[in-house]
């Protein structure tokens, strides 16, 4: 039965290398970095019958003596396309016997990765843009008599807003749609709305700000 392994091993010779290859893995990619420098490393993942024990035999006494040229380790599953994108990136790489379909996963699983970070980004803005529409709804603008200041307030209470009042808004958007919420985005959508919403807190983290300056 076929155990799955990453491999890195400190070297340059390639000629070795793809003898331990033909000699001891019935599937493998193998990428070269650094091959032209005192860096010089291969990275391969493996899928071989040979005992684990054996093979790191032979590493000491083709590669290097020690365990500090070679790093072996089991792996839990059958090509594991992130390891494969990372040793493949910006490398010269071999293959043998891995599925065309599986490499080709491999080629664009950096693409597929920064597109789900820029959906999680536009997701996070959308949620900023929901919160303060609600709140918009909720609020009507009034005039200082004295001051001429104009001010919002709640429709409904006539109370001013403030960093207590959004941040309940905010619990309570997220209890009815069920939503899980991490602490530190909760923190940050506060931040935002009241920086627009609350002139007392606007204007303390404008000092807070230039303080550091």
């Amino acid at each position: 039965m076929n155990a799955y392994y990453k491999l890195r091993i400190d070297t340059s010779d390639r000629e070795e290398v793809n003898r331990m290859c033909s000699k001891y893995f019935d599937k493998y990619m193998v990428a070269y970095e650094n091959q032209d420098t005192s860096n010089a490393h291969v990275h391969l993942y493996i899928e071989m019958s040979t005992k684990a024990d054996t093979l790191r035999r032979y590493i000491r006494k083709k590669f290097g003596s020690g365990n500090s040229c070679y790093s072996l380790k089991a792996l839990d599953s059958e090509c594991p396309i992130e390891y494969l994108a990372y040793i493949m990136k910006d490398n010269e790489y071999e293959i043998f016997d891995i599925p065309p379909t599986v490499i080709e996963e491999a080629k664009g699983y950096d693409k597929k990765v920064k597109e789900q970070m820029k959906e999680k980004k536009k997701a996070r803005r959308t949620q900023l843009q929901i919160l303060r529409e609600m709140l918009v709804e909720q609020l009507v603008e009034e005039v200082d008599d004295s001051s001429e200041d104009v001010h919002r307030v709640f429709k409904t209470s006539g109370e001013t807003v403030t960093k207590e009042s959004i941040v309940n808004m905010i619990i309570s958007y997220y209890k009815t749609e069920k939503k899980l919420v991490r602490e530190f985005m909760m923190v940050s959508l506060a931040q935002s709305l009241c920086l627009e919403f609350v002139p007392s807190y606007a204007y303390s983290f404008k000092n807070r700000i230039l303080d550091k300056l």
